[in-house]
């Protein structure tokens, strides 16, 4: 990555090569160390990114005005102004005392309930849609979004219905 994208390392000098300083915490920019904790930090910058759709972190600033700010703890803003259970996730990783951001097994755990949450609203509003797939009563049971296909592994778009998987349920109804 260092060769791909110079201009996202400087050099620091607890680090003995060129360092991703908008990644790092306050600490490992101090020491030059890097630890779970530090990876959590550079997890949340990474989310921020991906909230901000590819943004550099601290974008506008310079390398030096980086590190005075990461060490300030000025955090990086809400990106996009997006969903607050995000923002705080972030802000959670990059709490200024490295023992009390979350781990790895707890942030996955997050995600996953988001996650789990997300697509149980997206299975009731494709049971709203697309009820017509099984007939008045949803007895046929939701199968998918996608639907692999088994010989050559390619998804197959659209939604089918267990009680009749040739049917393809893509027309939704608006109501």
């Amino acid at each position: 990555a260092r060769h791909a994208y110079p201009s996202d390392y400087c050099s620091v000098p607890s680090c003995s090569e060129p360092a991703p300083v908008r990644w790092m915490s306050a600490e490992a920019i101090s020491t030059g160390q890097a630890h779970t904790e530090s990876d959590i930090w550079s997890f949340g910058v990474t989310l921020w990114e991906i909230c901000s759709f590819g943004l550099q972190p601290y974008y506008g600033c310079n390398d030096k005005q980086v590190i005075s700010m990461i060490c300030a703890h000025e955090i990086l803003p809400n990106p996009n102004e997006g969903p607050a259970r995000m923002y705080s996730l972030m802000v959670e990783c990059w709490h200024k005392v490295p023992s009390c951001r979350p781990n790895f097994s707890e942030i996955h755990s997050t995600l996953i309930h988001w996650l789990t949450e997300w697509m149980m609203n997206q299975t009731g509003r494709i049971k709203t849609t697309v009820s017509h797939c099984a007939g008045n009563s949803y007895g046929g049971g939701f199968q998918g979004a996608r639907n692999l296909n088994p010989s050559n592994g390619e998804s197959q778009g659209g939604i089918r219905c267990k009680s009749n998987p040739s049917m393809n349920c893509n027309s939704t109804q608006e109501g």
